[in-house]
């Protein structure tokens, strides 16, 4: 599978999380950013798609998620580890999976803010066409009500539909003076029941 692109020639860039399969297409993300598509059949890449949008250090480490004609993924960055922060905003994207055309991006945090990575693979309740997701610290000060938050986003339109903060001011870099807990939501959200109300939780 490396011949047909995985390792995503010339510039090599490892897997970062699980591939998904889908309508024939295999989908992978990496540690440079980007989402490819490959034939089930044959390997051959289909698309590759950067979805920055000119952010630095950007990466994938949740799995894409196929969905109905669509694929789902959060991005996350590196950039807290890094000794400049260069702006980043963390979110999730939703791209057409015949043609990768973006068909909504999510900012968690706003322009003014840097973090609120998504490190993890969002969840999707179709009954209630919503994706869930949780986000992780900022890397500057001041505090974004998205940071540490699990929340979530109308699957149609990528509008927020709801969040929850569980922590206020968390930002965390090792070079900038900023020094927050460093609390991330790592793991991606579980949907269940209790008695016969839905409910979302995550770690």
């Amino acid at each position: 599978m490396t011949s047909h692109g995985f390792a995503h020639p010339p510039t090599p860039r490892p897997l970062s999380s699980s591939i998904a399969g889908a309508n024939d297409r295999v989908y992978s993300t990496d540690l440079g950013g980007r989402a490819t598509a490959l034939d089930a059949a044959t390997g051959a890449q289909l698309w590759r798609k950067d979805a920055s949008e000119g952010q630095w250090n950007v990466q994938r480490y949740g799995s894409p998620v196929p969905l109905e004609s669509s694929l789902v993924f959060g991005i996350c960055s590196l950039q807290e580890a890094e000794t400049t922060v260069q702006g980043f905003q963390g979110g999730v994207v939703k791209l057409d999976q015949a043609t990768a055309a973006i068909e909504w991006r999510f900012q968690t945090v706003c322009d003014e803010r840097n973090g609120g990575t998504v490190w993890n693979t969002p969840s999707v309740g179709l009954a209630h066409r919503l994706i869930f997701l949780g986000t992780g610290n900022l890397h500057t000060p001041p505090s974004d009500v998205h940071s540490d938050s699990m929340m979530a986003i109308d699957l149609d339109t990528g509008a927020e539909v709801w969040d929850h903060p569980f922590l206020d001011d968390d930002a965390w870099t090792p070079t900038t003076g900023a020094h927050g807990p460093d609390s991330d939501f790592g793991a991606s959200p579980n949907r269940f029941t209790v008695g016969s109300q839905p409910v979302v939780g995550q770690g």
